[in-house]
């Protein structure tokens, strides 16, 4: 009993900590700077940048055996799979998701590669399981942004595509926020499966096996909760995190990591964002949302250039993994900020060319991609110089 009373005051705890996080306000900013890859949102006080970089050496903090990590785990730090071009950023890592037909196989979808010890709680992809994916690690620059952006505003552009020419259906995604229970519409992850930047306690477990506040229970090596007894060296929250204030530190580091700037825009950049709208790329991939209340004022009220409606979308490119409120072949449509610095495109990394990414576009988007394959060598070259700009 007196644990989950303790329990349950450090979930409290952990949550007023995040409130306490978001409440510290600065000045409006005016006219958005140019930043680098990594680089704070401009607009917040000196205090704040403090927390910012604590945020960011926690983001780096490399997790011991004794420090909790495991049973399972991919890696010892966030840095090691969100460091390219720099932290916070991606990486050509991918996380593998397996599950049998549409059904969820015990121990979740998610594999955990690495075990503190192979012998005893080593996971692997089951026999029973009938697809498996790898899916690219995704960038958090700029995530706080997104997490401002209204329900409402995305829910409003899922009723607009409605009336689209080319039949394009976009589906908001409604999950289940852990952090305070509410159901929200999910804008992160492929899936569209979190709602708020609580996936990143999300991932403290999935992928490095601490548990926290938010997830205080270790996963279960495909489910065996025997094999989890004979690895799990820690009866209750682990590491230095008990009270929630590491993760409370990489919060904040996420949620004022600056959006990716524009690279250089010319005249064939212009021309380039022009066919982009021309042959409708821009109705997945809306150019612009507007953020709503923050108790940030760096993050209230600011024009969003992601490149993404945050809808659910059937594009014939989906994984065959149903997770959260995504069916199995849909993925929420990624943000292009950034694009001039990936290496690796669409949700598996398996396409090395930007030209490559839009042709493997189907489902709701083949009259789209159709139009590309018709465009001149010209306007093909054009649209290439826009993403690449972004």
């Amino acid at each position: 009993m007196g644990t989950r009373v303790s329990r349950n005051l450090t979930a409290i705890l952990f949550l007023v900590l995040l409130v306490i996080i978001g409440s510290h306000s600065a000045p409006s900013c005016g006219t958005t700077l140019h930043v680098d890859f990594g680089d704070p949102i401009e607009g917040i006080d000196a205090d704040i940048i403090e927390s910012f970089e604590q945020g960011r050496e926690s983001f780096r903090q490399v997790v011991e055996i004794g420090g909790g990590l495991g049973p399972g785990f991919n890696a010892r730090s966030c840095a090691e799979c969100h460091s390219s071009p720099a932290l916070g950023g991606s990486s050509t890592v991918t996380a593998i998701r397996f599950s049998a037909g549409h059904k969820e196989l015990p121990g979740g979808s998610s594999l955990q590669r690495f075990s503190i010890n192979p012998e005893a709680c080593q996971e692997i992809v089951p026999i029973e399981a009938t697809v498996v994916a790898g899916r690219l690690t995704t960038p958090i620059f700029g995530a706080g942004l997104i997490a401002s952006i209204s329900d409402a505003d995305i829910e409003e552009e899922e009723e607009r595509q409605t009336q689209s020419k080319d039949a394009i259906n976009g589906r908001a995604a409604h999950v289940i926020d852990v952090a305070t229970g509410l159901r929200r519409v999910g804008r992160f992850g492929w899936k569209a499966q979190q709602a708020t930047l609580s996936f990143g306690a999300e991932a403290f477990l999935n992928e490095m096996g601490v548990t926290n506040p938010l997830f205080p229970k270790d996963t279960a090596p495909n489910g065996d909760n025997h094999a989890l007894q004979a690895c799990d060296q820690f009866d209750d929250l682990e590491s230095t995190d008990d009270d929630g204030e590491g993760i409370g530190k990489v919060n904040i580091f996420m949620r004022l990591l600056a959006p990716p700037s524009r690279g250089t825009v010319t005249a064939q950049v212009h021309r380039g964002e022009d066919a982009f709208r021309a042959i409708g790329c821009a109705v997945c991939h809306r150019p612009e949302y507007r953020t709503g209340r923050s108790e940030f004022a760096a993050l209230r009220y600011k024009n969003v250039r992601l490149f993404s409606d945050l809808l659910l979308h059937d594009v014939g490119t989906g994984d065959g993994i149903r997770q959260a409120d995504a069916r199995a072949f849909e993925l929420r449509t990624p943000p292009l900020w950034g694009l001039r610095a990936r290496q690796l495109f669409m949700h598996d990394g398996a396409t090395f060319t930007l030209a490559g990414a839009i042709d493997r576009h189907a489902g709701e988007a083949a009259r789209v991609t159709q139009r590309f394959r018709s465009l001149s060598s010209a306007d093909t070259a054009d649209l290439l110089a826009f993403l690449k700009s972004l």
